[in-house]
């Protein structure tokens, strides 16, 4: 990927990846990583370990800690040049309990994610409200 980000290089890019990042959402959703519930901490355990895992193959170093009372927390470090900014990424990897019950499939989320992320203008334009 070129170092200039314009707009045409990252919708390429995006392009490129995007079954690849489709593939990593799937594996990411279909974990039922409820953590309310302590019958899903296995399912926990597979979230961090995903979590690990695709931190790992960007380059970044990934680090566990476990919490007292709660779920584990992973820290990632991306490099270690003192003079480039800090960035710092708060995120949940569990899923919270929906009170109807609903087809954990992902048939149903890659649905979703086909009509939140739009791959054609006209679908961009949809999904902006534009239409």
């Amino acid at each position: 990927m070129p170092t200039t980000l314009k707009r045409d290089n990252l919708r390429a890019f995006a392009t490129e990846h995007r079954q690849e990042f489709e593939g990593l959402l799937k594996q990411f959703v279909e974990i039922p990583t409820v953590s309310v519930d302590p019958s899903h901490l296995p399912d926990i355990a597979k979230g961090v370990e995903l979590t690990v895992e695709t931190i790992k193959s960007v380059g970044g170093d990934a680090r566990v800690y476990k919490v007292e009372k709660g779920n584990p927390v992973v820290h990632a470090v991306f490099g270690d040049d003192a003079n480039l900014p800090t960035v710092t990424v708060y995120n949940h990897m569990d899923v919270s309990r929906r009170r109807k019950k609903l087809n954990h499939g992902t048939r149903n989320h890659l649905s979703l994610l086909k009509r939140v992320i739009p791959t054609t203008a006209e679908e961009q334009l949809t999904t902006r409200g534009r239409r």
